[in-house]
């Protein structure tokens, strides 16, 4: 007896907030495959340099994916002794995924853990090339959610901000400026 695709979507609905569920529906029936990866990857987390170095293989190696694919977000773990290394995750640019996933649309950079108070948090200056590259490759992205992040300065807030040309919803939760730029009035 074969059941409307409507009925199969419905239960792998019911299971879309736990991957491991979503995981078991996906091995169990070839029917519930396609809406349980569709929840799976529809956000993909990346949280160390090593996952975005491995993202690049896992899109070769997995050609259904790259459609399936929404969202990424850059969170970094950082604790009162953070390592240099993953807060430059936040740097880095991973074209390969602005460039390779069709439907992305939103993107999101942040850290998910311990909450700083004053200038204890590393800030973030993004380089003119990051910037740049944002600016080129970024155009689908719609969302941009920051959360947790410090800048140094409002300029490299803004400059981020505005590299997104394609921008409908901008989400912002607990932004820090190290420094205010002071305002120089013309004669």
């Amino acid at each position: 007896m074969r059941l409307p695709v409507e009925v199969y979507e419905s239960v792998v609905d019911q299971a879309s907030d736990n991957a491991a569920s979503l995981h078991h529906l996906s091995l169990t029936c070839t029917a519930l495959l396609p809406r349980a990866r569709h929840h799976l990857f529809s956000s993909i987390a990346i949280q160390t340099m090593e996952q975005m170095q491995a993202s690049r293989d896992f899109l070769d190696a997995h050609p259904w994916l790259p459609p399936l694919v929404h969202k990424i977000a850059l969170s970094i773990s950082v604790s009162k002794s953070c390592s240099e290394r993953n807060v430059h995750l936040l740097d880095v640019v991973p074209i390969h995924l602005l460039i390779r996933l069709p439907n992305l649309r939103a993107w999101s950079m942040g850290n998910n853990g311990f909450s700083f108070s004053g200038t204890a948090m590393p800030s973030l200056s993004l380089q003119r090339s990051v910037l740049q590259s944002y600016r080129s490759y970024g155009h689908s992205i719609h969302t941009l959610e920051l959360s947790l992040v410090h800048f140094d300065a409002i300029s490299d807030f803004t400059g981020l901000v505005s590299a997104f040309t394609g921008i409908r919803t901008l989400t912002c939760r607990n932004i820090l400026f190290r420094k205010v730029e002071e305002k120089t009035t013309s004669p």
